[in-house]
């Protein structure tokens, strides 16, 4: 494996480049503004391309002047006729990030943001599909760029930009895009007004960055996390969170992605001794917990509606 020559990563919070905050403005388009700092290069990468990228490599020696670069590998993937288990479409992918890492990469690395490897929608929403197929065709998803990864530098951070616009409800977003399916991926939907980790596709806010071709205002930091339920109907809590900026929290990473928070929100109907054991532990290290819902009798708990009317009267 190549070592990256930037040191990059990322949390709940913000995008890093060599340990310090970057707030990236990705531009997505031919000519970008000198209000953004990075600009989205595709490269044509399919099984029929010729893997030719000359005219690329000029755009960007041009651009990195004054820009980094999030490179567009554009595989497929977001086809319908993509088969996760055809063996000789896979050994084409494998093939086209080998000759990225080969080509281009060494050319680039100190100006590469990060590699994209999935741009597009999910299929949008068929009545006749099941909901389970969705989550099946994610999960063969992520397998497969976990499978890919291992072609590309490490610790590069792999972007996937899903566009899920009047496709799925609340509930099922939250479920297609559980953290634990894409924990090692930088996502960036588009479509929904859910406060998703990561970054934001042309609409909405976020406190790491954007791909987009106008200029965004930047998410003001979260002070209070929603615990999500495994399971569960949530639309009407959704509904009831919208005028909060709050930050999603899984249960098996909660502890992992509190940090910075000043209070948690958490669903009374689906309490049980896990919850409370987390609970217990954010209230440990100062937190406050907001209840939905029946009262939990803990301690010092916050009814969610006496919270709602302190966020919201003037």
């Amino acid at each position: 494996m190549l070592e990256p020559k930037l040191d990059l990563s990322w949390d709940q919070s913000h995008f890093y480049i060599d340990a310090k905050p970057f707030y990236l403005k990705i531009f997505e388009g031919e000519d970008p503004p000198k209000s953004f700092n990075s600009v989205l290069i595709k490269l044509d990468a399919e099984a029929q391309d010729s893997l030719n990228w000359d005219e690329q490599i000029k755009r960007a020696a041009h651009l990195s002047r004054d820009f980094y670069i999030l490179w567009h590998l554009d595989l497929g993937m977001n086809s319908p006729e993509f088969c996760f288990n055809n063996l000789l479409k896979r050994k084409c992918c494998e093939l086209a990030l080998q000759h990225f890492t080969k080509t281009i990469w060494p050319q680039f690395k100190e100006k590469t943001i990060g590699i994209c490897l999935y741009k597009g929608s999910i299929g949008g929403k068929n009545k006749e599909i099941l909901f389970d197929k969705y989550l099946y065709h994610l999960e063969e998803l992520s397998h497969t760029l976990s499978h890919l990864a291992q072609f590309l530098v490490d610790e590069i951070p792999i972007c996937l930009f899903f566009d899920v616009s009047k496709s799925f409800s609340c509930t099922e977003l939250v479920r297609l895009f559980d953290f634990e399916r894409f924990e090692h991926f930088l996502l960036g939907i588009k479509g929904t007004s859910l406060p998703f980790s990561g970054l934001c596709w042309e609409k909405g806010l976020s406190t790491l960055g954007y791909l987009s071709r106008k200029n965004h205002n930047r998410k003001e930091k979260e002070t209070v996390g929603f615990l999500v339920p495994p399971s569960g109907d949530l639309e009407k809590v959704f509904q009831d969170l919208q005028p909060f900026n709050y930050r999603l929290l899984y249960q098996d990473f909660a502890v992992l992605h509190w940090d910075q928070l000043d209070e948690i929100i958490v669903l009374s109907q689906y309490f049980d001794h896990k919850i409370e054991r987390l609970i217990q532990g954010f209230q440990a290290a100062g937190g406050k917990v907001v209840v939905y819902g029946d009262s939990l009798g803990l301690k010092e708990e916050i009814n969610f509606h006496d919270y709602l009317t302190d966020v919201t009267s003037p």
